[in-house]
């Protein structure tokens, strides 16, 4: 889910309410529908970022639904919630000897602020 945060610049609440029905894995496109003043976009994937998807795909959805979510913890039917996802983003930090500080206080949402960079510069 990381990887799609910083390969995509997904908001939180998108990657969490993402269904199976909204990822193409054969041409490698997210849909968000409703979205932030309830817009929607189409986002294409990486080659890269779309085999992990798959790979992750086949893994944890083995008789897949269109209502199913695509992340999920334990059952397929309700979503990661923030909390659990909050708390594996603090793990992450800890293994990679991050720490947080009042000058140095990593966000999950700091990913899609790098992807936006990311693609500024690209542009420029």
């Amino acid at each position: 889910m990381f990887r799609i945060f910083y390969g995509c610049g997904l908001r939180i609440s998108e990657a969490l309410n993402l269904k199976v029905k909204d990822v193409d894995l054969e041409n490698g496109i997210i849909a968000i529908y409703e979205s932030k003043n309830d817009n929607d976009r189409l986002i294409p994937l990486s080659n890269n970022l779309t085999i992990i998807i798959k790979n992750y795909f086949n893994k944890m959805h083995k008789n897949p639904c269109d209502e199913d979510y695509f992340f999920y913890v334990s059952d397929c039917k309700v979503p990661i919630i923030k909390s659990t996802l909050r708390f594996a983003f603090a793990r992450i930090l800890k293994s990679a000897n991050i720490e947080k500080n009042k000058y140095n206080n990593p966000r999950i949402h700091d990913f899609r602020h790098t992807f936006r960079c990311k693609l500024f510069e690209e542009i420029y």
